[in-house]
């Protein structure tokens, strides 16, 4: 990212083989958003991008629905908005190889594209561009006073075809 002045513009850059019609040189994306970007994340062929106001953006290669724009598995060369994760309050964005996952104020994760080797983590293998909530199937921890509570992520991570994540129990 780059920003200019005490947060009053803000525009991210991008450089590399994803920006259509330039020599690879670096490239300020403007005019896309008026909103203050506050995460970035780049993948295999695509990135995605959070504002402030929990709006997930993406762009790039579409195909296996990475860019999580449902049954549009298009490649786009600028930012749009994930329809699909409106009235989710997005905290982090995450891109591997052919996937991305994002993750929520309430620590709950979801996932799109490639569903090959369980990268979605949703414990199927379909590929999809639909954002599908990531459940946590673990058991509770030996240190637990109880068995009802709830794990809860704080934060993600997306490799080529895997994905990570730091997750904490609350007791109920």
């Amino acid at each position: 990212m780059e920003s200019c002045g005490h947060g009053v513009i803000m525009n991210m850059a991008s450089w590399g083989l994803e920006i259509p019609n330039r020599d690879h040189n670096r490239s300020v994306l403007k005019g896309y958003l008026t909103s203050h970007w506050v995460d970035i994340a780049a993948g295999g062929w695509h990135s995605a991008a959070l504002t402030k106001e929990g709006e997930v953006y993406a762009w790039g290669r579409g195909e296996h629905g990475r860019l999580g724009f449902g049954d549009d598995k298009s490649s786009h060369m600028v930012p749009l908005k994930v329809q699909l994760l409106a009235g989710e309050d997005i905290v982090q964005v995450s891109c591997g190889g052919t996937h991305s996952v994002v993750l929520t104020s309430d620590g709950r994760i979801f996932s799109y594209g490639r569903g090959d080797h369980g990268r979605l983590g949703d414990g199927r293998e379909v590929t999809t561009g639909h954002p599908m909530e990531v459940p946590i199937n673990l058991p509770p921890p030996k240190t637990s006073t109880s068995s009802e509570g709830l794990w809860q992520a704080n934060y993600v991570a997306c490799g080529g075809r895997h994905t990570l994540a730091i997750v904490t129990w609350t007791d109920m």
